[in-house]
């Protein structure tokens, strides 16, 4: 009742806003602002650096070692969880899913790399099975590293206002599997297209997701190049063009 009173006062007050994504274009919109008030963003990282250094490590053969860098065989198939360790981020129910994934598909891993108030039970399901490989909280070259030896990224998030490792996984030509509360996926996360988009909180349907993934190679490559060719267009110099344009139509107006 709150926001319903305060909020439209509040959104009356900036003369255009810039929200990251179409979600953040329809709360805005739920609380009364026009249209002609909104700029359309791109929430996004350097997706084309991202781009150039997944480039090099496929045409230098990296894969391999980067992948015994994590204790990861050339063989699996490994899933990929880049962020915080917290319950928020879906990290209980993402180890419940890729346990029943495990049973079905033993060649099948899941990397972990982050830190958080749930290390520990992370760190217990790694002791536990050799399909899952925790590497703790590591820096940008060994996070680029982690999604260049990948084949499928996961965001199982409860709650998450965009989620931009979403754009950098697919900035190094990942599927991503991510939840229906992850704020890019109505942008990035096309199910179908580019990943597939689940329900929050459901373990089984985050299984059936990596599953489907799991069994088919050429279904990740589709959905994959599918989406490296989506966020190849989400720059920071798109994005600075779309900021300056839209403060020049405001200008003259």
């Amino acid at each position: 009742m709150a926001k319903r009173l305060i909020y439209p006062l509040l959104f009356s007050l900036p003369r255009h806003v810039f929200p990251a994504g179409t979600r953040q274009a329809g709360y805005f919109r739920h609380y009364g602002v026009p249209q002609s008030r909104i700029t359309l963003g791109q929430m996004t990282v350097d997706v084309t650096a991202m781009m150039r250094h997944g480039d090099m490590i496929r045409g230098t053969g990296e894969r391999t070692p980067l992948r015994s860098r994590f204790g990861l065989s050339e063989s699996q198939t490994v899933f990929v969880y880049v962020g915080r360790l917290e319950s928020y981020k879906g990290i209980t129910v993402l180890l419940e899913a890729f346990a029943a994934l495990a049973r079905l598909r033993p060649e099948c891993a899941l990397l972990i790399v982050g830190d958080g108030a749930l290390r520990g039970q992370v760190e217990a399901a790694a002791a536990g099975s050799p399909t899952i490989a925790y590497a703790g909280r590591r820096g940008t070259d060994d996070v680029m590293a982690a999604y260049a030896c990948a084949d499928v990224a996961v965001l199982p998030s409860t709650f998450e206002p965009w989620g931009l490792v979403v754009n950098e996984a697919m900035a190094f030509g990942l599927p991503v599997i991510a939840t229906d509360r992850v704020g890019c996926v109505d942008d990035l996360v096309l199910d179908g297209k580019t990943g597939r988009v689940v329900k929050a909180e459901s373990a089984a349907a985050l299984q059936a997701a990596m599953q489907e993934l799991a069994a088919s190679e050429p279904d990740r490559r589709r959905l994959g190049e599918a989406a490296r060719a989506l966020i190849s267009g989400w720059t920071l110099e798109n994005q600075a063009a779309i900021l300056v344009s839209a403060w020049r139509e405001w200008r003259r107006k």
